[in-house]
């Protein structure tokens, strides 16, 4: 939204200035080459572009935060003694994950 915001000003300014020059009887500028505009022909749509993009990754993150919680318990589980049974590595596979923060953490995907 800022990048819209400030392509907008930036536009306004350059179509005053314009103004401004006709009436003194000076030459338009035609092309507005400064700024955002300087890199793109259409920064609001690259701001739009980009706001999107942002979405996208926090939204695929989101989908791959149960992967890594199934990945913290697996590695939980692979810590406990061999003479536990496979109920009671579950459950503590599952207490471990849910009341380790540092599991927890370490597993997540950064945003």
């Amino acid at each position: 939204m800022a990048i819209s915001y400030t392509a907008d000003n930036q536009l306004n300014a350059f179509m005053k200035e314009n103004q401004r020059r006709q009436a003194e009887g000076m030459p338009v500028q035609l092309i507005l080459d400064s700024g955002l505009w300087r890199y793109s022909r259409h920064p609001n749509y690259f701001g739009l572009a980009a706001l999107i993009g942002r979405y996208s990754y926090v939204a695929l993150s989101s989908l791959l935060l149960p992967v890594a919680a199934v990945a913290a318990v697996a590695a939980a589980a692979a810590n406990l003694p061999a003479s536990a049974d496979a109920g009671t590595k579950a459950a503590a596979a599952v207490a471990d994950v849910l009341w380790d923060r540092e599991a927890c953490v370490d597993s997540m995907p950064l945003l």
